[in-house]
């Protein structure tokens, strides 16, 4: 992953504010303590397009975020983030590491993740 993206970040707020669509290029990835998106068999980020809201200034995931079932283990995951393409935009830590292992799914609870935006300030 490169650096961040305030371009994609400026695109991914105008939507909630001025009532368009997120750009389609967003996505919902995972990360393990490298700094390294998961990469096994049968991964893939999650779509970042209907999982986010806006309500009283905070951006949060409105639904769950559930991942695929693990073909093989993913070790521990310490952050998901907001992808447009190879560049994150925001990341999300644990305060945990969750250990996915195969089988088990990583699950993201409605409300979970979220940003408060402070205009002005």
């Amino acid at each position: 992953m490169s650096d961040f993206a305030p371009e994609a970040l400026d695109a991914m707020l105008s939507c909630f504010f001025l009532g368009g669509k997120a750009p389609s290029s967003l996505t919902i990835g995972a990360f393990r303590k490298s700094g390294k998106e998961v990469v096994t068999k049968g991964y893939t980020r999650m779509p970042f397009e209907g999982a986010f809201e806006i309500k009283d200034g905070i951006l949060f995931n409105s639904k769950d975020i559930v991942f695929a079932p693990a073909r093989d283990d993913w070790g521990e995951v310490i952050s998901v983030a907001v992808c447009d393409g190879d560049k994150r935009i925001v990341s999300f830590n644990f305060k945990d590491g969750l250990s996915v292992t195969v089988g088990t799914k990583l699950r993201i609870p409605a409300k979970q993740m979220s940003i408060r935006i402070l205009a002005g300030r």
